[in-house]
């Protein structure tokens, strides 16, 4: 039982990293588009 709570518990932390590693990857593009349009018109 407790293998099967370690094992559940580590995939359940590995989905939430991935979730947000993908946030933060989405963060970091939407940000660096908006330094792009900022830049550009200069």
């Amino acid at each position: 039982m407790v293998r099967v709570a370690t094992y559940f518990a580590m995939t359940l932390g590995a989905f939430i990293f991935w979730q947000s590693m993908d946030k933060v990857h989405v963060w970091i593009a939407l940000h660096q588009d908006e330094k792009v349009l900022s830049l550009s018109p200069s």
